[in-house]
Protein backbone atom coordinates (compact mmCIF):
# COMPACT_ATOMS: atom_id res chain seq x y z
CA UNK A 1 0.00 0.00 0.00
CA UNK A 2 1.00 3.64 -0.04
CA UNK A 3 1.40 3.65 3.70
CA UNK A 4 -2.19 4.17 4.71
CA UNK A 5 -1.95 1.41 7.30
CA UNK A 6 -4.16 -0.89 5.25
CA UNK A 7 -3.69 -4.61 5.06
CA UNK A 8 -4.47 -4.84 1.35
CA UNK A 9 -5.32 -2.63 -1.57
CA UNK A 10 -3.65 0.26 -3.28
CA UNK A 11 -4.45 3.95 -3.14
CA UNK A 12 -5.32 5.78 -6.35
CA UNK A 13 -2.40 7.22 -8.28
CA UNK A 14 -2.51 10.88 -9.20
CA UNK A 15 -1.56 12.36 -12.55
CA UNK A 16 2.20 12.76 -12.54
CA UNK A 17 3.41 16.39 -12.64
CA UNK A 18 5.72 17.28 -15.51
CA UNK A 19 9.33 18.25 -14.92
CA UNK A 20 9.69 22.00 -14.64
CA UNK A 21 5.98 22.58 -14.07
CA UNK A 22 6.49 24.35 -10.75
CA UNK A 23 2.87 25.31 -10.18
CA UNK A 24 1.76 21.69 -10.44
CA UNK A 25 4.42 20.58 -7.99
CA UNK A 26 4.28 23.35 -5.42
CA UNK A 27 1.87 22.97 -2.52
CA UNK A 28 0.33 19.65 -3.44
CA UNK A 29 -2.47 18.41 -1.21
CA UNK A 30 -3.42 14.92 -2.18
CA UNK A 31 -5.66 13.30 0.33
CA UNK A 32 -4.95 11.36 3.48
CA UNK A 33 -3.76 7.96 2.34
CA UNK A 34 -0.04 8.46 2.99
CA UNK A 35 1.49 7.91 6.42
CA UNK A 36 -1.33 9.17 8.67
CA UNK A 37 -4.74 8.89 6.99
CA UNK A 38 -6.52 10.69 9.82
CA UNK A 39 -4.93 14.13 9.34
CA UNK A 40 -4.73 16.60 6.50
CA UNK A 41 -1.39 16.66 4.70
CA UNK A 42 0.25 19.07 2.29
CA UNK A 43 3.43 18.23 0.41
CA UNK A 44 5.38 19.61 -2.51
CA UNK A 45 8.17 22.08 -3.18
CA UNK A 46 9.23 25.48 -1.95
CA UNK A 47 11.24 27.72 -4.24
CA UNK A 48 14.75 28.73 -3.22
CA UNK A 49 17.29 30.92 -4.98
CA UNK A 50 19.08 30.08 -8.25
CA UNK A 51 16.66 27.35 -9.23
CA UNK A 52 16.90 25.44 -5.96
CA UNK A 53 13.77 23.72 -4.64
CA UNK A 54 13.18 22.43 -1.12
CA UNK A 55 10.79 19.53 -0.59
CA UNK A 56 8.34 19.78 2.30
CA UNK A 57 5.71 17.62 3.97
CA UNK A 58 3.20 19.13 6.41
CA UNK A 59 0.96 17.16 8.77
CA UNK A 60 -1.80 18.90 10.65
CA UNK A 61 -2.13 18.37 14.39
CA UNK A 62 -4.02 15.34 15.67
CA UNK A 63 -5.56 17.55 18.36
CA UNK A 64 -6.60 21.06 17.34
CA UNK A 65 -5.00 22.19 14.06
CA UNK A 66 -6.68 25.59 14.20
CA UNK A 67 -5.10 26.47 17.56
CA UNK A 68 -1.99 24.31 17.89
CA UNK A 69 1.46 25.74 17.04
CA UNK A 70 3.59 24.95 14.00
CA UNK A 71 6.80 22.93 14.52
CA UNK A 72 9.50 22.66 11.85
CA UNK A 73 11.83 19.66 11.96
CA UNK A 74 15.23 19.55 10.21
CA UNK A 75 17.70 16.68 10.06
CA UNK A 76 21.43 17.26 9.90
CA UNK A 77 24.32 15.80 7.98
CA UNK A 78 24.92 18.15 6.32
CA UNK A 79 22.94 16.58 3.52
CA UNK A 80 20.63 14.22 5.42
CA UNK A 81 16.96 14.21 4.53
CA UNK A 82 14.34 15.27 7.04
CA UNK A 83 12.41 12.21 5.87
CA UNK A 84 14.67 10.42 8.38
CA UNK A 85 12.92 12.36 11.12
CA UNK A 86 9.51 11.83 9.57
CA UNK A 87 9.72 8.05 9.14
CA UNK A 88 12.29 7.00 11.77
CA UNK A 89 11.90 9.48 14.62
CA UNK A 90 9.04 11.84 15.44
CA UNK A 91 6.76 11.76 12.41
CA UNK A 92 3.16 10.49 12.30
CA UNK A 93 4.24 7.10 10.95
CA UNK A 94 7.20 4.75 10.88
CA UNK A 95 8.45 2.37 8.19
CA UNK A 96 7.65 -1.30 8.74
CA UNK A 97 10.36 -3.94 8.86
CA UNK A 98 10.09 -4.70 5.13
CA UNK A 99 10.17 -1.12 3.92
CA UNK A 100 6.94 -1.55 1.96
CA UNK A 101 4.40 0.14 4.23
CA UNK A 102 4.04 2.34 7.30
CA UNK A 103 2.42 2.14 10.70
CA UNK A 104 1.16 4.91 12.95
CA UNK A 105 3.51 6.42 15.51
CA UNK A 106 1.62 7.12 18.76
CA UNK A 107 4.42 9.44 19.90
CA UNK A 108 4.46 11.67 16.84
CA UNK A 109 5.18 15.33 17.48
CA UNK A 110 1.97 16.22 15.64
CA UNK A 111 0.05 14.90 18.66
CA UNK A 112 -0.40 18.53 19.72
CA UNK A 113 1.28 20.51 16.95
CA UNK A 114 1.15 21.03 13.21
CA UNK A 115 4.36 19.38 12.04
CA UNK A 116 6.44 20.47 9.03
CA UNK A 117 9.39 18.51 7.59
CA UNK A 118 11.68 20.17 5.03
CA UNK A 119 14.46 18.61 2.96
CA UNK A 120 17.27 21.15 2.74
CA UNK A 121 19.77 22.30 1.56
CA UNK A 122 19.49 21.61 -2.17
CA UNK A 123 20.59 18.05 -2.84
CA UNK A 124 19.38 16.61 0.47
CA UNK A 125 16.59 14.05 0.15
CA UNK A 126 14.09 15.22 -2.47
CA UNK A 127 15.42 18.81 -2.56
CA UNK A 128 17.08 19.65 -5.85
CA UNK A 129 19.04 22.32 -7.69
CA UNK A 130 22.63 23.58 -7.52
CA UNK A 131 24.41 23.29 -4.16
CA UNK A 132 24.69 26.31 -1.89
CA UNK A 133 28.11 27.95 -1.97
CA UNK A 134 28.37 29.53 1.47
CA UNK A 135 27.47 26.72 3.86
CA UNK A 136 24.77 26.91 6.49
CA UNK A 137 24.14 30.61 6.08
CA UNK A 138 23.46 30.13 2.39
CA UNK A 139 21.17 27.25 3.31
CA UNK A 140 19.44 29.52 5.84
CA UNK A 141 18.80 32.10 3.11
CA UNK A 142 17.08 29.48 0.95
CA UNK A 143 15.09 28.09 3.86
CA UNK A 144 13.99 31.58 4.83
CA UNK A 145 12.71 32.15 1.28
CA UNK A 146 10.84 28.87 1.53
CA UNK A 147 9.25 29.79 4.86
CA UNK A 148 8.26 33.19 3.49
CA UNK A 149 6.48 31.38 0.67
CA UNK A 150 4.84 29.01 3.13
CA UNK A 151 3.49 31.72 5.43
CA UNK A 152 2.37 33.82 2.47
CA UNK A 153 0.28 30.97 1.04
CA UNK A 154 -0.79 29.41 4.34
CA UNK A 155 -2.01 32.48 6.16
CA UNK A 156 -3.67 30.43 8.91
CA UNK A 157 -0.22 29.84 10.45
CA UNK A 158 0.76 33.51 10.75
CA UNK A 159 -0.94 33.86 14.12
CA UNK A 160 0.44 30.63 15.59
CA UNK A 161 3.63 30.17 17.57
CA UNK A 162 6.39 28.75 15.38
CA UNK A 163 9.16 26.46 16.66
CA UNK A 164 12.26 25.25 14.84
CA UNK A 165 13.67 21.89 15.91
CA UNK A 166 16.41 19.61 14.64
CA UNK A 167 19.37 17.46 15.56
CA UNK A 168 23.05 16.88 14.81
CA UNK A 169 24.22 19.25 12.05
CA UNK A 170 20.74 20.77 12.00
CA UNK A 171 20.95 21.22 15.75
CA UNK A 172 24.58 22.22 15.87
CA UNK A 173 23.75 25.70 14.78
CA UNK A 174 24.60 25.20 11.21
CA UNK A 175 20.91 24.97 10.42
CA UNK A 176 18.61 25.65 13.37
CA UNK A 177 20.37 28.63 15.00
CA UNK A 178 21.29 29.97 11.55
CA UNK A 179 17.69 30.03 10.30
CA UNK A 180 16.44 31.18 13.71
CA UNK A 181 18.84 34.12 13.66
CA UNK A 182 17.92 34.90 10.04
CA UNK A 183 14.21 35.00 10.93
CA UNK A 184 14.88 37.25 13.93
CA UNK A 185 16.93 39.65 11.83
CA UNK A 186 14.34 39.87 9.05
CA UNK A 187 11.46 40.23 11.52
CA UNK A 188 13.31 43.07 13.25
CA UNK A 189 13.53 45.13 10.07
CA UNK A 190 9.88 44.50 9.25
CA UNK A 191 10.07 42.00 6.39
CA UNK A 192 6.65 40.52 5.62
CA UNK A 193 5.18 38.08 6.15
CA UNK A 194 6.35 38.17 9.74
CA UNK A 195 7.36 34.69 10.93
CA UNK A 196 6.13 34.21 14.53
CA UNK A 197 9.23 32.43 15.89
CA UNK A 198 8.70 31.41 19.52
CA UNK A 199 11.49 28.94 20.21
CA UNK A 200 14.17 26.57 18.95
CA UNK A 201 15.07 23.10 20.24
CA UNK A 202 18.46 21.71 19.25
CA UNK A 203 19.15 18.00 19.69
CA UNK A 204 22.59 16.37 19.98
CA UNK A 205 24.19 19.46 18.49
CA UNK A 206 27.74 20.08 17.35
CA UNK A 207 28.05 23.79 18.09
CA UNK A 208 31.69 24.43 18.91
CA UNK A 209 34.30 21.94 17.75
CA UNK A 210 37.12 23.55 19.74
CA UNK A 211 35.23 22.89 22.98
CA UNK A 212 33.46 19.65 22.23
CA UNK A 213 36.40 17.60 20.91
CA UNK A 214 38.16 18.10 24.24
CA UNK A 215 35.42 16.15 26.01
CA UNK A 216 35.69 12.93 23.98
CA UNK A 217 38.13 11.35 26.48
CA UNK A 218 35.91 12.33 29.42
CA UNK A 219 32.86 10.82 27.72
CA UNK A 220 34.77 7.63 26.99
CA UNK A 221 35.91 7.31 30.59
CA UNK A 222 32.47 8.02 32.07
CA UNK A 223 30.65 5.57 29.82
CA UNK A 224 30.24 1.98 30.93
CA UNK A 225 30.30 0.86 27.28
CA UNK A 226 33.07 2.98 25.80
CA UNK A 227 36.10 2.82 28.17
CA UNK A 228 37.87 0.62 25.62
CA UNK A 229 38.48 3.61 23.35
CA UNK A 230 40.10 5.76 26.01
CA UNK A 231 43.72 5.17 24.91
CA UNK A 232 45.24 6.43 21.67
CA UNK A 233 45.88 2.91 20.37
CA UNK A 234 42.36 1.75 21.14
CA UNK A 235 40.88 5.00 19.81
CA UNK A 236 42.01 3.82 16.37
CA UNK A 237 39.49 1.01 16.71
CA UNK A 238 36.55 3.28 17.48
CA UNK A 239 34.86 1.63 14.50
CA UNK A 240 33.87 -1.25 16.77
CA UNK A 241 31.37 1.10 18.36
CA UNK A 242 28.46 2.94 16.86
CA UNK A 243 29.53 6.51 17.58
CA UNK A 244 25.87 7.59 17.47
CA UNK A 245 24.87 5.08 20.16
CA UNK A 246 27.53 3.50 22.38
CA UNK A 247 25.23 0.63 23.34
CA UNK A 248 25.57 -0.79 19.81
CA UNK A 249 28.68 -2.54 18.50
CA UNK A 250 29.64 -3.69 15.00
CA UNK A 251 31.72 -6.70 14.08
CA UNK A 252 32.41 -5.37 10.58
CA UNK A 253 34.23 -2.29 11.85
CA UNK A 254 31.66 0.19 10.60
CA UNK A 255 30.45 3.00 12.82
CA UNK A 256 26.90 2.83 11.58
CA UNK A 257 25.00 5.72 10.04
CA UNK A 258 21.79 7.60 10.50
CA UNK A 259 20.03 6.30 7.40
CA UNK A 260 17.98 3.14 7.01
CA UNK A 261 17.66 1.01 3.85
CA UNK A 262 13.95 0.53 4.56
CA UNK A 263 13.43 4.28 4.20
CA UNK A 264 15.18 4.38 0.83
CA UNK A 265 13.27 1.33 -0.35
CA UNK A 266 9.93 2.91 0.51
CA UNK A 267 10.60 6.41 -0.81
CA UNK A 268 12.01 5.10 -4.10
CA UNK A 269 8.80 3.23 -4.90
CA UNK A 270 7.30 4.60 -8.09
CA UNK A 271 3.77 4.80 -6.67
CA UNK A 272 4.96 6.70 -3.58
CA UNK A 273 7.01 9.14 -5.64
CA UNK A 274 4.13 9.73 -8.04
CA UNK A 275 1.86 10.42 -5.10
CA UNK A 276 4.32 12.95 -3.70
CA UNK A 277 5.01 14.52 -7.09
CA UNK A 278 8.77 13.91 -6.95
CA UNK A 279 11.18 12.66 -9.62
CA UNK A 280 14.44 11.90 -7.87
CA UNK A 281 16.30 8.85 -6.60
CA UNK A 282 16.07 9.17 -2.83
CA UNK A 283 19.10 8.77 -0.58
CA UNK A 284 18.98 9.23 3.17
CA UNK A 285 22.13 11.35 3.11
CA UNK A 286 23.77 12.99 0.11
CA UNK A 287 26.72 15.18 -0.82
CA UNK A 288 25.37 18.73 -0.80
CA UNK A 289 28.60 20.67 -1.38
CA UNK A 290 31.50 21.82 0.74
CA UNK A 291 30.49 22.43 4.36
CA UNK A 292 33.94 21.55 5.77
CA UNK A 293 34.91 25.00 7.07
CA UNK A 294 31.32 25.70 8.02
CA UNK A 295 31.37 22.79 10.47
CA UNK A 296 34.22 24.38 12.43
CA UNK A 297 32.41 27.69 12.91
CA UNK A 298 31.13 28.19 16.49
CA UNK A 299 27.42 28.80 16.32
CA UNK A 300 26.35 29.17 19.94
CA UNK A 301 27.25 32.82 19.35
CA UNK A 302 23.93 33.14 17.50
CA UNK A 303 21.88 32.16 20.53
CA UNK A 304 22.26 35.27 22.76
CA UNK A 305 20.42 37.44 20.23
CA UNK A 306 17.55 34.95 20.20
CA UNK A 307 17.45 34.83 23.99
CA UNK A 308 17.54 38.62 24.18
CA UNK A 309 14.43 38.64 21.97
CA UNK A 310 12.75 36.27 24.49
CA UNK A 311 12.85 33.32 22.10
CA UNK A 312 13.05 30.04 24.01
CA UNK A 313 16.16 27.91 23.47
CA UNK A 314 16.40 24.27 24.53
CA UNK A 315 19.52 22.14 24.03
CA UNK A 316 18.99 18.41 24.50
CA UNK A 317 21.19 15.34 24.07
CA UNK A 318 20.94 11.58 24.43
CA UNK A 319 23.35 10.31 27.06
CA UNK A 320 24.49 7.38 24.88
CA UNK A 321 25.61 9.50 21.91
CA UNK A 322 29.40 9.65 21.65
CA UNK A 323 30.00 11.73 18.53
CA UNK A 324 27.86 14.66 19.77
CA UNK A 325 27.99 13.73 23.44
CA UNK A 326 26.19 15.48 26.24
CA UNK A 327 29.36 16.35 28.20
CA UNK A 328 30.80 18.47 25.42
CA UNK A 329 27.39 19.88 24.52
CA UNK A 330 26.70 20.99 28.09
CA UNK A 331 30.21 22.43 28.20
CA UNK A 332 29.23 24.67 25.28
CA UNK A 333 26.05 25.73 27.09
CA UNK A 334 28.05 26.56 30.22
CA UNK A 335 30.66 28.60 28.34
CA UNK A 336 28.24 30.56 26.15
CA UNK A 337 28.82 34.29 26.61
CA UNK A 338 25.50 35.96 27.38
CA UNK A 339 23.97 38.01 30.23
CA UNK A 340 22.21 35.00 31.72
CA UNK A 341 25.29 32.80 31.99
CA UNK A 342 25.82 33.18 35.75
CA UNK A 343 22.16 32.47 36.48
CA UNK A 344 22.27 29.38 34.28
CA UNK A 345 25.42 28.08 35.99
CA UNK A 346 23.75 28.55 39.39
CA UNK A 347 20.55 26.80 38.35
CA UNK A 348 20.17 23.30 39.86
CA UNK A 349 19.89 20.13 37.83
CA UNK A 350 16.89 18.01 38.61
CA UNK A 351 15.34 14.75 37.50
CA UNK A 352 12.67 15.29 34.86
CA UNK A 353 9.79 12.89 35.36
CA UNK A 354 7.11 11.60 33.05
CA UNK A 355 3.47 11.11 33.99
CA UNK A 356 4.37 7.73 35.51
CA UNK A 357 6.83 9.33 37.93
CA UNK A 358 9.86 7.76 36.24
CA UNK A 359 12.72 10.12 35.43
CA UNK A 360 13.47 10.45 31.72
CA UNK A 361 16.42 12.79 32.03
CA UNK A 362 18.27 15.53 33.85
CA UNK A 363 17.22 19.14 33.25
CA UNK A 364 18.75 22.51 34.07
CA UNK A 365 16.87 25.60 32.92
CA UNK A 366 16.19 29.25 33.64
CA UNK A 367 13.58 31.68 32.52
CA UNK A 368 14.90 34.76 30.73
CA UNK A 369 13.09 38.07 30.90
CA UNK A 370 9.30 37.60 30.68
CA UNK A 371 8.82 34.98 27.98
CA UNK A 372 12.26 33.55 27.24
CA UNK A 373 13.89 30.36 28.47
CA UNK A 374 17.26 28.61 28.21
CA UNK A 375 17.69 24.98 29.18
CA UNK A 376 19.90 21.92 28.81
CA UNK A 377 18.27 18.48 28.94
CA UNK A 378 20.25 15.22 29.19
CA UNK A 379 17.94 12.43 28.00
CA UNK A 380 18.51 9.05 29.61
CA UNK A 381 18.99 5.86 27.58
CA UNK A 382 19.04 7.66 24.22
CA UNK A 383 21.63 7.91 21.48
CA UNK A 384 21.96 10.35 18.58
CA UNK A 385 18.30 10.01 17.57
CA UNK A 386 16.49 10.86 20.79
CA UNK A 387 12.92 10.57 19.39
CA UNK A 388 13.78 7.09 18.05
CA UNK A 389 15.33 5.77 21.24
CA UNK A 390 13.00 7.46 23.73
CA UNK A 391 9.89 8.49 21.79
CA UNK A 392 7.67 9.02 24.83
CA UNK A 393 10.28 11.15 26.60
CA UNK A 394 10.89 13.16 23.43
CA UNK A 395 7.17 13.87 23.05
CA UNK A 396 6.93 14.91 26.71
CA UNK A 397 9.92 17.19 26.19
CA UNK A 398 8.61 18.99 23.09
CA UNK A 399 5.09 19.39 24.50
CA UNK A 400 6.41 20.82 27.78
CA UNK A 401 8.78 23.09 25.85
CA UNK A 402 5.89 24.43 23.77
CA UNK A 403 3.75 24.83 26.90
CA UNK A 404 6.55 26.76 28.61
CA UNK A 405 6.94 24.38 31.54
CA UNK A 406 10.45 23.00 30.98
CA UNK A 407 11.54 23.84 34.49
CA UNK A 408 10.72 23.56 38.21
CA UNK A 409 7.58 25.38 39.33
CA UNK A 410 8.40 27.87 40.65
CA UNK A 411 12.10 28.18 39.86
CA UNK A 412 14.74 30.89 40.17
CA UNK A 413 14.95 33.13 37.14
CA UNK A 414 16.78 36.24 36.12
CA UNK A 415 15.96 39.29 34.08
CA UNK A 416 17.71 42.53 33.24
CA UNK A 417 15.74 44.21 36.00
CA UNK A 418 16.82 41.64 38.58
CA UNK A 419 16.05 38.19 39.89
CA UNK A 420 12.58 36.80 40.47
CA UNK A 421 10.77 33.51 40.81
CA UNK A 422 8.12 32.57 38.33
CA UNK A 423 6.55 29.71 36.45
CA UNK A 424 7.81 29.47 32.89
Amino acid sequence: TLGGNKATGRGPLQEEPQEGDFDSVSFLSRGKDLCDPAVKQVYGYFSGSNGRRLFFWLFESRSNPAKDPLVLWLNGGPGCSSMIGLFLENGPCTINEYGNDTKLNPYSWNTRANLLFVDQPAGAGFADGPPVTNGSFGAADDLYMALQEFFAKHTQYRGKDFYITGESYAGNGHYVPAIGHKILRENTIGIEPHIPLRGIAIGNGWMNAAIQVLDYPEMALQSCTAPHIATRKEYEYIGLYNVYDMRITFKDGSTGDIGDPRLERYLNRRDVQRKLGVHKHFESCSNVGDFSIDGLTPTETLLPDLLDAEIRVLLYDGDQDYICNWIGYEHVANEMDWPGRDAFLRAPRYEYEGDDGISVGLLRSIRWKKKGMFGFFQVYRAGHLVPTDQPEAALLMINDFIDGIMGPVPFTTTAESGNNSSEL
